[in-house]
């Protein structure tokens, strides 16, 4: 059985909540240069909402989460919304074939390898169309898909495993409040 790829309100609320974290965790770490990107450890924000609630939840958090940090900054760049998107997408594919359930150390790992692979689709997609829109290669995929696939990769490997395990923790907490 797997999960279905529907939308309710509380994931509404949810791509809210999430693109709203990503965009405030991201402005304080917007500022430190990597290549020709900037630090982003918020972005196991995106790989944590796509794990835990799914594909949809995650490619939109991760687009609409990098809109608002691009608005927050003075710029747009649609290309790399959709690739932090698609960022958010991948480890929810795991969400979906596990029926929603992500618990065991399978799971996580899973996530990790997910989200991983998601940085380098996402992050090169968006340099490949900077590419056909005329920025020169060695910028759009050297000095900027690359740097930040592998720094994201990173943050995404460590920090989204952790987050997971922290909601696991406090879930029977929660639902004995309840």
């Amino acid at each position: 059985m797997v999960a279905k790829l529907t939308l309710s309100t509380k994931d509404i609320v949810l791509m809210g909540i999430g693109a709203a974290m990503y965009a405030i965790f991201g402005s304080a770490t917007f500022f430190i240069p990597v290549g020709g990107m900037n630090l982003r450890p918020a972005i196991a924000i995106v790989t944590f909402f796509g794990a835990m609630y799914g594909p949809i939840v995650g490619f939109v958090v991760g687009a609409l989460g990098n809109l608002l940090l691009d608005f927050t900054w003075g710029s747009f760049w649609w290309e790399w919304d959709v690739g932090v998107g698609i960022i958010g997408l991948f480890p929810g594919i795991w969400w979906y074939l596990r029926d929603g359930q992500i618990e065991t150390s399978k799971d996580l790992l899973m996530v990790a390898i997910l989200g991983v692979i998601g940085c380098f689709v996402g992050l090169f997609f968006a340099g490949f169309v900077d590419v056909i829109i005329g920025t020169p290669f060695e910028i759009a995929i050297y000095a900027w898909a690359l740097p930040a696939a592998v720094t994201d990769a990173i943050f995404v490997a460590i920090l989204t495993p952790i987050f997971i395990q922290a909601v696991n923790a406090a879930k029977p907490k929660l639902l004995e409040e309840e």
